[in-house]
């Protein structure tokens, strides 16, 4: 069967980029909130 793409090889690799940036801005989120759950924790004890 033939492999047709009408979707141009810059928009793929700028959707690869943006959903890679997105899961790094999670992770970033994700690891500065538990630093600052565990400061606040160790604070208030």
């Amino acid at each position: 069967m033939l492999n047709l793409n009408f979707v141009p090889d810059d928009y793929i690799r700028s959707n690869e980029s943006r959903r890679t940036n997105l899961m790094y801005l999670v992770l970033l989120v994700v690891v500065m909130a538990g630093l600052g759950g565990s400061f606040v924790t160790i604070k208030i004890r």
